[in-house]
């Protein structure tokens, strides 16, 4: 599908440098960036998952060495309480 529609996105200066940055470290431009959510978008008709305060705690602690690797079945009874499944 040809692009022949024009998007045109304001945002702050330094935003659009962060995002140029970024982008560029996976050799995109930040266009190709937009164009990646957008596409991810409709295709997954949600928007991407951002982590909450607590899940990106949670990934701070484990990329600090200080996580806790527990099997599934026991996720499961402390998630869902010890009557899961029975």
């Amino acid at each position: 599908m040809p692009n022949d529609a024009l998007l045109q996105v304001r945002l702050d200066a330094k935003t659009k440098t962060r995002a140029e940055k970024f982008f560029k470290r996976f050799g995109l431009s930040a266009s190709d960036g937009v164009r990646l959510l957008i596409n991810q978008a409709m295709t997954e008709k949600t928007l991407p998952r951002i982590p909450n305060a607590e899940t990106r705690k949670a990934i701070e602690e484990c990329r600090a060495g200080r996580g806790e690797i527990v099997p599934m079945s026991e996720l499961k009874e402390r998630i869902l309480g010890k009557s899961c499944g029975r």
